[in-house]
């Protein structure tokens, strides 16, 4: 059900958009959901997780994730122009939400996987919100559209490609896997959501929210 939200998500975006109800404040107070939600989660849950498994080790994979996933972004973006730029960024990270989601699904943390699995649909939102204000006007409904449809496809692909990986491995290997692919995801949420819309009272109450949000699931045992 998760994956199938996450694969609407974008659609209902552009529909947002179609409908002439895309707020700069509902974006913002999405995206600052997601900040504060996600980084709050992996570093105050899901960190220790993988420090009793896997020691300084853990943080040091979060790191690589962050860091490789950030150099992928900014080859795409080296290889595109304007528009271009978003959708290719978009589709990979949709490829990254998927495989997240299936990340989430075996962390088996209970409520953490679960609020982990709702931002990660959340953050879908926006994307078709992006997709809806750049190309609709330009290009036109049915552009906008196979947008959209790239956005889904690329989330399935994703979170095939990432449960079939998590299927082969178990053990250490599966907290290694899981540990590179936190960071990676703390690089798609973090991405474009700069201190700058923070600052706005929309992204400002929808961080706070989320983290405080992200605080009430209780601890590990």
């Amino acid at each position: 059900m998760a994956l199938v939200l996450s694969m609407l998500a974008p659609a209902g975006g552009l529909g947002l958009v179609v409908a002439g109800r895309d707020r700069p404040g509902l974006r913002l107070a999405i995206e600052g959901f997601i900040v504060g939600v996600v980084p709050t989660l992996v570093v105050v849950d899901v960190l220790p997780h993988l420090w009793h498994r896997l020691g300084v080790l853990a943080p040091c994979l979060v790191a690589t994730g962050y860091g490789l996933f950030w150099l992928i972004e900014r080859a795409a973006e080296h290889q595109r122009l304007h528009a271009r730029v978003a959708v290719s960024v978009l589709a990979l990270h949709s490829l990254l939400d998927g495989a997240s989601l299936a990340v989430a699904q075996r962390l088996g943390l209970g409520r953490t996987s679960a609020i982990l699995i709702a931002a990660l649909v959340i953050h879908r939102l926006p994307e078709g919100l992006v997709i809806g204000a750049l190309l609709l006007p330009r290009h036109g409904l049915k552009v906008a559209a196979a947008g959209a449809a790239l956005l889904a496809i690329t989330t399935l692909a994703g979170a095939a490609g990432g449960r079939e990986l998590l299927q082969r491995i178990d053990g250490d290997s599966l907290s290694l896997a899981v540990a590179a692919g936190m960071g990676a995801l703390l690089r798609a949420v973090l991405h474009g959501h700069g201190p700058s819309r923070l600052r706005a009272v929309p992204g400002f109450l929808g961080a706070l929210f989320g983290a405080a949000l992200a605080l009430t699931v209780p601890e590990l045992t």
